[in-house]
């Protein structure tokens, strides 16, 4: 296959990517909507009439991670480089973190709760990098053709994912303490 093939593939696995994040938004808004409970004066939780839905919108955000895994490497292989060169790359790449990062937290914590409030971000991500931050797979600018950019975007990108994940729970926190007071 040519570069081009990979370009295709590449813009398709972010298209269907974003389908995807929208339908497990859906899905986890319409979890977290459906399993509040008032008992007294107290708001409360209660996820057990709305697992299906849960489960429905987890399992589309494995498959958009799927798919924007798919996209990354596919546009590495296209651009012949990391696929970190320019902002739209970026943006893909932080959007997998993101993804990534809620992933693998899912595994040893119930965080279906949380699905609603990591699509938000990482569909904004992607719909930027789409409309505004869009380039053409080409190779690198001689300035950043240097082995520091796969360290540098790198570890950027590691943190864009915690961080995103970290400013999601600290946000929720603050929500729920002054609901508190």
């Amino acid at each position: 296959m040519s570069s081009t093939n990979y370009a295709f593939i590449s813009n398709y696995a972010v298209y269907s990517a974003i389908a995807l994040f929208t339908v497990a938004f859906f899905a986890h808004a319409i979890e977290v909507a459906f399993s509040l409970r008032n008992s007294g004066d107290k708001t409360k939780f209660d996820f057990t009439r709305t697992k299906r839905s849960g489960d429905l919108g987890t399992v589309m955000v494995v498959l958009a991670f799927i798919c924007l895994l798919v996209a990354v490497v596919s546009r590495g292989i296209s651009a012949e480089r990391v696929p970190w060169g320019n902002m739209y790359e970026f943006s893909l790449a932080a959007g997998f973190a993101v993804s990534l990062t809620y992933c693998l937290m899912s595994i040893s914590r119930d965080l279906r709760w949380l699905g609603v409030f990591i699509t938000v971000p990482v569909l904004l991500d992607l719909g930027l990098a789409l409309t505004v931050l869009y380039a053409e797979s080409s190779q690198l600018v001689p300035a950043l053709n240097s082995y520091w950019l796969a360290i540098h975007v790198s570890a950027a990108v590691v943190c864009f994912g915690a961080f995103t994940i970290g400013a999601a729970l600290s946000g929720l926190y603050l929500v729920a303490q002054s609901a508190e007071d």
